[in-house]
C-alpha cells in the first residue's frame, strides 16, 4: 500500500547514542507529497503508533523533511569496459582504470560498497606486480596491467550486481506475498537445504557474501546453481505426483 511504510534501522556501538532511521519508498508513495510537517508527523504517529513520534522528532525536523525531496539509490549497474588508454600510442599513453561506483553502483542493501572497491584495488595491485615482474622497464605496462585488471573484475562486478538485484531486495516496499516468498526462500537455502544437502544446495547469497573467500562471481555462480537445482527437485516432485494420479488411472 502507497500509505505503507517501515523503518530502517542502523546498528550503533553505543547503546544511549542517536540512531539513524531511514524511509525507503517508491517514487509514487505519499511520503514524497506531504507538504507539511503536520502530515509528516501524523503519518508517521498511524505508521508506528508504538513509537512516541512526537517526543523523538521535532515539528522542525517533520518540516524540513516534509520540503526535502529526498535522495534515491542508484539501479544496480556496472560496466563492461573499466579501462583504456590515451594517446597517439596506446602501449605508451596514458592509461585509464574504474575503481569502485565508477565501475559498479548499487543501493547499500548489503553493506559491499566498500568491500566492493577495496576488492577492485587489490586487484588492480596484482595486475600491477604481475606486469611490473615480467616486462620491467616496459612502457606498455601499465597497458597490459589494466587489461590484466579489467579481465579479472569484469566477472566480479557483474556477479556483485546480479546478486545485488536478489540478495536482500524485500525493504523496497515489495508486496507483502514478495516478501514471504523471499523469506521462505532464504530460510530454505540457508537453514535447510544447505545443512542437510550440503553438497547439493548453497546457502542464500546474502549469506554467502559473510564468506571473504568467496569471489562475487563464485557466489553468483553458486546461487544460481542452487536456484537451477531447486527447480529440478521441484519439477521432479510434480511430476512424481502426477504419475501417482496417473498410475491409478492406467492400472484400471
Amino acid at each position: 500500500p502507497k500509505r505503507r511504510g517501515k523503518l530502517g534501522l542502523l546498528p550503533v556501538a553505543q547503546d544511549d547514542g542517536p540512531r539513524t532511521a531511514n524511509i525507503i519508498q517508491k517514487p509514487n508513495h505519499v511520503i514524497w507529497d506531504m507538504k507539511s510537517g503536520d502530515e509528516v508527523m501524523n503519518w508517521l504517529e498511524e505508521n508506528f503508533p508504538h513509537v512516541p513520534i512526537r517526543d523523538i522528532v521535532s515539528k522542525e525536523e517533520a518540516v524540513a523533511f516534509a520540503s526535502e525531496r529526498g535522495g534515491q539509490f542508484p539501479d544496480p549497474q556496472f560496466t563492461k569496459r573499466i579501462q583504456a588508454s590515451i594517446g597517439a600510442n596506446p602501449q605508451s599513453g596514458t592509461t585509464c582504470v574504474l575503481v569502485g561506483d565508477s565501475m559498479h553502483a548499487f543501493p547499500p542493501d548489503l553493506g559491499q560498497g566498500v568491500n566492493a572497491a577495496l576488492d577492485d584495488v587489490c586487484d588492480l595491485e596484482a595486475a600491477l606486480d604481475k606486469e611490473a615482474k615480467t616486462k620491467a622497464n616496459d612502457p606498455s605496462i601499465l597497458k597490459a596491467a589494466a587489461e590484466r585488471y579489467e579481465k579479472v573484475r569484469v566477472p566480479e562486478s557483474e556477479g556483485l550486481i546480479r546478486v545485488m538485484q536478489v540478495g536482500f531486495p524485500y525493504q523496497y516496499g515489495q508486496s507483502p506475498y514478495a516478501e514471504k516468498l523471499w523469506m521462505i526462500n532464504f530460510v530454505l537455502r540457508s537453514f535447510v537445504l544447505s545443512k542437510i544437502l550440503p553438497r547439493l544446495f548453497h546457502p542464500a547469497a546474502v549469506i554467502m557474501l559473510q564468506d571473504a573467500s568467496i569471489r562475487y562471481s563464485e557466489v553468483w555462480r553458486r546461487a544460481q546453481q542452487t536456484t537451477r537445482r531447486l527447480f529440478a527437485f521441484l519439477g521432479t516432485g510434480a511430476a512424481l505426483v502426477v504419475l501417482r494420479q496417473i498410475m491409478p488411472i492406467v492400472a484400471g
